[in-house]
């Protein structure tokens, strides 16, 4: 008898146990396969992601064609001469741009018509870096003559220590010198390469400058706010240089990241933003704010949508000659209003 219950004590023992560790392993491969299929889905959602931000790209490419037949259209004054060397199918292009019925889309000419003076203005004076594309985060870094010290290798510094191999491969640093003097833009570039040839030659850092040609008439601005001339060029000069680091950042990446050349970069700094912002994938926002000191020294992530946006925006407030330093110091998550 009690070799009989110790049996089924043993028996039910061996079960428990049997059952237990069938149920962890059933359990476990559950998890296993719910991991993998999360996996699969954010990379799924990364690949949207990447074709929505292409198809803007082609957008763009093809708005910049259509600028260019405006160009022609505008350069020729009606004269059939300048069309004659022209396709049919080109010819019924630029008749459709003419139609005076068609709705005229205002674009960086209209809010900046001394660009069409010289048709290399939204050509970079200066730029050095092996153009890559394709990336997640694209951080641009506005940088002009200081009176004092430039922190500028600092800020680079600590922006690459901080990044992972891959994450080295994931993004691009786009170094901004918003000034015209050459000599002082090639003293800068001579130091970058000096200090960060490999990251230059590797395509993870890019420098870049405007030309003159580029930038409106600065001294007759009106003056607003109660600010000095000085104060009122000095804004808009700002929006100018921002506007023009965007529109050469928009098709690199799928996020455009504004910063300041006299940051210290937090660890991790890069996957935050990117898993942060995959996170509101599914939400209907063109800014994300990682800082609480208004857009000077905030870290703003853009997606592509407002990368085709802001431009626009800055031009705006230059022509309206309203800028404001801070324009874009709203809240943590800033969606598009007309949504």
């Amino acid at each position: 008898m009690r070799l009989r219950n110790g049996t089924l004590a043993t028996v039910s023992v061996f079960l428990t146990s049997f059952l237990s560790l069938s149920w962890y392993t059933a359990w476990q491969n559950g998890k296993e396969k719910l991991n993998a299929y999360q996996h699969e889905f954010h990379a799924l959602r990364e690949r949207l992601r990447v074709a929505e931000h292409r198809t803007l790209q082609r957008s763009s490419e093809l708005n910049a064609v259509l600028e260019q037949f405006k160009r022609i259209v505008a350069s020729s004054n009606g004269s059939k001469d300048a069309l004659n060397n022209f396709s049919d199918d080109a010819k019924k292009i630029l008749k459709d741009l003419t139609n005076r019925n068609a709705l005229q889309v205002p674009n960086i000419y209209h809010h900046m018509p001394h660009l069409l003076n010289n048709e290399e203005s939204l050509q970079p004076a200066v730029q050095v870096g092996l153009g890559r594309t394709g990336v997640s985060l694209v951080l641009g870094i506005p940088t002009v003559k200081r009176k004092v010290k430039s922190y500028l290798a600092e800020t680079l510094h600590s922006l690459i220590d901080k990044l992972s191999p891959e994450e080295k491969l994931d993004c691009v640093i786009v170094v901004y010198i918003g000034e015209t003097d050459l000599n002082h833009v090639h003293s800068v570039l001579d130091n970058l390469e000096k200090e960060f040839s490999f990251e230059i030659s590797s395509g993870l850092i890019e420098v870049i400058s405007p030309r003159t040609t580029y930038y409106p008439e600065l001294a007759n601005l009106r003056e607003t706010f109660g600010d000095s001339k000085e104060r009122v060029r000095w804004r808009t000069k700002q929006n100018l240089d921002y506007c023009f680091l965007m529109m050469y950042a928009q098709k690199k990446g799928i996020y455009y990241v504004q910063l300041e050349d006299d940051i210290v970069a937090k660890d991790h700094y890069f996957s935050t933003m990117k898993n942060f912002a995959l996170q509101l994938s599914s939400e209907d926002w063109m800014i994300l704010e990682f800082s609480q000191l208004g857009f000077i020294g905030k870290r703003e992530l853009f997606d592509a949508e407002a990368q085709l946006v802001m431009p626009a925006h800055f031009n705006m407030k230059v022509k309206q000659k309203k800028c404001y330093s801070n324009t874009l110091n709203q809240s943590s998550i800033i969606k598009p209003q007309w949504l």
